[in-house]
């Protein structure tokens, strides 16, 4: 009886100082800087894309905004790409269009994820195992309405000049290189509708980079077939708690457990997930996962 006390007492402790590292870990993000090598073509050089996802903005994450102050005033950024689920309360609005601030002086472009819409739930953990795991919306609490002020959150980014991509196209032109967008709203909630590519998309001279919340096979095979570069996706966290040399244990869509965080071959594309910078409020861990932003240098291959 006392050996076992004191097994019982050693798992516990051993549990309470787990959960102490994964909630520290939680709080201290990363910048992860990737190269990837694209088709050569006239025109284009090196462009500096930053990746960011996943914010999940809430009272307490004092994190952030220091961090992201950090990575834009020490590095060179061309464009800023937002993949979504940037609130995790109803009021946090104005904590994340401050974090925000120093990047939303850049050029950008955004699409939103299902907690841009609806603030997030207290889940069974169970829940994530479930493999093509989509929600309807009357799933986030018998919810119809979305209860996040998601238009007042797209309406400062385009006022900033980011582009809204969500189930659109658009174009631009960034350092001297022209640059075909798309995007789709949420698959994870079923609000994607896939844009009708305009001209500009296939301009053998143009960058083609495509925008999705959470990166459901349907939506990466998709924009393959239309020949997309680079496909940039949030919606993972990685698997927000991973096994060291394994990897994640879910990934909560219906890509392989590798492909859910970093760069990843998708057909004739390249495919980058990011494990994004926040958590939920009812779950705020990380293990062997540290929250995120990215910046990919696309350059022409050799």
């Amino acid at each position: 009886m006392r050996g076992s006390a004191l097994t019982a007492a050693s798992l516990t402790a051993l549990a309470t100082a787990g959960l102490s590292y994964a909630h520290w870990e939680s709080k201290r993000p990363v910048l992860r800087k990737e190269t990837i090598y694209l088709t050569p073509r006239p025109g284009f050089h090196a462009l500096n894309v930053l990746h960011i996802s996943d914010l999940h903005m809430f009272p307490g994450q004092d994190f952030i905004k220091p961090f992201l102050a950090k990575v834009a005033e020490e590095n060179t950024i061309d464009i800023v790409i937002s993949t979504g689920d940037n609130l995790g309360a109803p009021g946090a609005s104005h904590l994340l269009l401050s974090a925000l601030e120093p990047l939303l002086a850049l050029p950008g472009a955004f699409v939103f994820g299902s907690n841009d819409y609806y603030s997030p739930l207290s889940k069974s953990p169970l829940d994530y195992l479930k493999r093509n795991r989509h929600v309807s919306a009357t799933q986030h609490g018998e919810r119809t309405t979305p209860d996040l002020p998601w238009f007042e959150v797209a309406q400062a980014f385009t006022r900033a000049g980011w582009k809204d991509l969500s189930n659109r196209c658009d174009v631009t032109e960034i350092a001297g290189i022209p640059l075909a967008l798309a995007g789709v709203d949420d698959p994870h909630i079923n609000r994607d509708r896939f844009p009708d590519v305009n001209s500009e998309w296939k301009n053998p001279d143009a960058l083609r980079i495509g925008l999705t919340h959470a990166p459901y096979r349907r939506v990466l095979d998709r924009f393959s077939a239309l020949n997309t570069d680079v496909i940039l996706a949030g919606h993972t966290h990685g698997g927000q708690v991973r096994v060291p040399f394994v990897g994640p244990v879910v990934v909560n869509c219906d890509i392989p457990l590798s492909a859910g965080r970093g760069l990843t071959p998708w057909n004739n594309s390249r495919l980058h997930v990011s494990a994004g910078l926040g958590t939920s409020p009812f779950a705020q861990i990380r293990f062997s996962c540290r929250p995120e932003v990215s910046l990919l240098k696309l350059v022409p291959a050799a």
